[in-house]
């Protein structure tokens, strides 16, 4: 195996250039690249604060209720939250 500093590296030849841009994705190997962290949960440290008051849920919306909200914002779960916040205001029954 050759190592090279960036500074030292050579310029790639462009044949080297063109087979490398005609390769597949099943044709590349990645045997020497570390397997990646599953990072679909992650939360910046800064933002974890804001996970105390939450609950995860799920939930089934009317396409149409979900499509008004995609177009309103684009975080709908915040305007959900904001939604039924203002209902719950505006109940006699509180948590």
């Amino acid at each position: 195996m050759v190592g090279y500093n960036l500074e030292d590296a050579p310029d790639p030849s462009q044949e080297e250039m063109d087979r490398v841009a005609a390769m597949t994705d099943d044709e590349i190997d990645y045997s020497d690249i570390p397997k990646q962290t599953d990072l679909s949960e992650f939360v910046p440290w800064e933002d974890r604060h804001l996970l105390k008051n939450h609950q995860k849920i799920q939930i089934i919306l009317d396409k149409d209720i979900l499509e008004w909200l995609e177009k309103t914002t684009g975080d709908y779960q915040q305007q959900i939250n904001a939604i039924l916040r203002e209902v719950m205001k505006l109940s006699k029954i509180t948590a």
